[in-house]
């Protein structure tokens, strides 16, 4: 992990001087890769490094061509999965994938789907609406996904009432919230 990390960091700093050689005049382009690391190092610094560590990632360079890419392969193979050209690009692809929550059909006569994450759970009703509640316990969104009970009675009797709650613009596409 450590060998890892140096080359991540290794392979921002070799962005960051390519865009000072490519960019000299520019102070933009300083700004930009002061704010992308700034960025990661405040915010999400653990989790992108933690996420870094668990799947398969490489920076490589052709000297050839100064070609610089981030390389994510499929996971437990050397497939390429998807290839960057910054770390800023490998760092939103990261934010993005985060960012989006799954979303398990359930069998209701009112409720289509529901998402958890990090104490807020989501419920997509029949009608196309999402409506996010928040510091609810992981364990009434494995009830509400467990069919041996009615979900609709489920989320009546536990939720509805119970938590703070807000109806969003969200929307359900690919079994995935966004």
């Amino acid at each position: 992990m450590k060998d890892k990390l140096i080359k991540i960091l290794n392979g921002l700093l070799v962005e960051y001087n390519n865009t000072l050689h490519n960019n000299p005049n520019l102070i933009e382009g300083i700004d930009i890769c002061a704010s992308r690391i700034i960025s990661i190092i405040q915010e999400h610094y653990f989790e992108f490094i933690e996420w870094i560590g668990n799947e398969s990632i490489e920076f490589l360079t052709n000297d050839e061509t100064e070609k610089r890419e981030w390389i994510l392969y499929e996971r437990n193979s050397m497939v390429k999965y998807q290839v960057f050209e910054t770390s800023g690009d490998l760092f939103n692809y990261w934010l993005e994938q985060k960012s989006k929550i799954t979303m398990i059909p359930v069998t209701s006569s009112q409720i289509k789907s529901i998402g958890y994450d990090s104490g807020t759970l989501y419920i997509e009703f029949n009608k196309g609406t999402v409506y996010t509640y928040s510091n609810v316990p992981e364990g009434h969104y494995k009830a509400l996904i467990t069919p041996d009970h009615s979900v609709g009675q489920y989320f009546v009797n536990h939720i509805k009432g119970k938590y703070d709650f807000i109806k969003t613009d969200k929307i359900v596409t690919n079994n995935e919230i966004k």
